[in-house]
């Protein structure tokens, strides 16, 4: 069982508030988070439209395989807090240490992860280039006091031009499936290892690595029985396969359905969904509603011949997918597991005859196509999400996670956001020096 008296530790400082009846819109890693922090003190009820938890955090039993629909979830964080809370949930002895050893398909060889690191190994192969990204990168005008108007002068002007056309904007136009030209690079910042000239530099004479949070990550030891989603699901109130489709406010309360009376509600359904519960939206807020887009993802679960990479990256454009993960290389013992993922709704033929050209992909195992994946950062994105969002929240409902805020967060950054919200729904008390840096996001 949960050690909530651990837990309660790192929410410990909680005035007494008010009981609410509150109504927790969809059951994924951002929805189970609220439920476990919020249920001591109010009512609350989970509204579940599939009969499972998970959302995109969800690993299928495939005849005892752990697939994951979406990604390969592991976890890892840079907050103490998000570390002491997943661990008091899920304990650190559950959990499988991983190093990472990503590498990047390029020149038909395997370079070590990230590129900007394995200059040595691009020299063996293209000297002239390897000088030629050197120069670029140490003469690149880099973050600090620049601002770039688009993702693809972003790349340019932080990595130099050589390195970013040799992977960074190939690579993202195909995860992304758009011209970089067109996206926002607001997104970026934590998401890559960004190298000062030093580090550059270093790499040059010597191994080193990132310090990106996944450089080593945490991977449950008994993925599909016990896991951080299923231990914060213990002792919840979850409502399957409730599908909500209107949402009124008849003066102090919320009427989900005309059926189900709420004080208050948490959306961590997708923005562009949620606002559809509303009646009578503003002609704007639908507008804007109807210009937020997302990817889907496509992916097949194979058996392979093995390989020791936790990820393989693809710039090419002589495959359609973007990465595979080695899932088998999370789990002890390990396993000839690998995901392959494919940008938008690829027909399974077309996935199993790009799968035949990888010597090491033996056999499909399983399929999928993604609903919301990931959010797609192009010009309309950030208005258009501040509008719809702003409406939702003046009708007095939160949202929170990746897709109701419309921000590409990973798991460790739903955590953080639920944990916030909670806090304010408990009514935290946010004096505590090492909490405010946390919870004031």
């Amino acid at each position: 069982m949960p050690n909530r008296a651990s837990a309660s530790k790192i929410c410990e400082g909680i005035f007494e508030k008010v009981y609410m009846k509150i109504a927790i819109v969809g059951g994924g890693i951002s929805g189970l988070t609220l439920s476990y922090l919020l249920r001591d003190k109010h009512d609350v009820e989970v509204l579940e439209s599939k009969d499972r938890i998970g959302g995109i955090a969800f690993v299928e039993n495939i005849d005892g395989l752990p697939y994951h629909l979406v990604g390969g979830h592991c976890f890892n964080s840079k907050s103490d807090v998000v570390l002491d809370f997943v661990f008091s949930v899920l304990p650190r002895e559950n959990w499988n240490k991983i190093n990472r050893e990503a590498n990047i398909h390029i020149f038909g060889q395997f370079l070590p992860y990230p590129i900007e690191h394995s200059i040595k190994d691009i020299y063996r192969i293209n000297p002239e280039l390897a000088i030629k990204i050197t120069e670029d990168f140490v003469t690149a005008p880099g973050i600090d006091g620049f601002s770039y108007a688009n993702l693809e002068d972003w790349f340019r002007g932080v990595f130099g031009n050589s390195l970013a056309e040799l992977y960074f904007i190939p690579y993202n136009k195909k995860i992304w499936g758009m011209d970089l030209k067109e996206m926002s690079a607001d997104w970026v910042s934590g998401k890559l290892p960004i190298p000062d000239k030093h580090s550059f530099l270093d790499g040059l004479f010597r191994d080193v690595c990132d310090d990106m949070v996944h450089s080593t990550f945490y991977y449950p030891k008994n993925v599909l029985k016990d896991n951080l989603l299923t231990r914060l699901a213990e002792g919840s109130n979850i409502n399957f396969g409730y599908l909500v489709k209107k949402i009124d406010k008849s003066q102090k309360k919320f009427i989900v359905n005309d059926e189900k009376e709420f004080d208050q509600i948490i959306l961590t359904t997708p923005l562009d969904n949620s606002i559809k519960f509303f009646v009578d939206i503003p002609p704007d807020v639908k507008s804007a509603a109807s210009l937020l887009k997302n990817n889907k993802i496509t992916n097949v679960m194979w058996k392979t011949s093995g390989t020791s990479a936790t990820w393989t990256y693809f710039p090419e454009p002589s495959t359609i997918f973007h990465r595979h993960i080695h899932v088998g290389n999370f789990l002890r013992p390990k396993m000839n597991l690998t995901i392959t993922e494919a940008l938008g709704e690829v027909p399974y033929e077309k996935m199993i005859e790009d799968g035949a050209r990888f010597d090491y992909l033996l056999e499909p195992l399983a399929f999928n196509t993604s609903d919301h994946a990931y959010v797609l950062h192009d010009g309309h994105k950030a208005s258009s999400a501040k509008m719809v969002s702003g409406y939702i929240k003046s009708q007095g409902v939160h949202l929170c996670g990746r897709f109701a805020e419309w921000e590409y967060y990973n798991m460790d950054m739903c955590i953080r956001r639920a944990m916030q919200l909670a806090s304010d729904i408990n009514g935290y008390n946010q004096k505590r020096k090492a909490n405010t840096t946390e919870y004031n996001l």
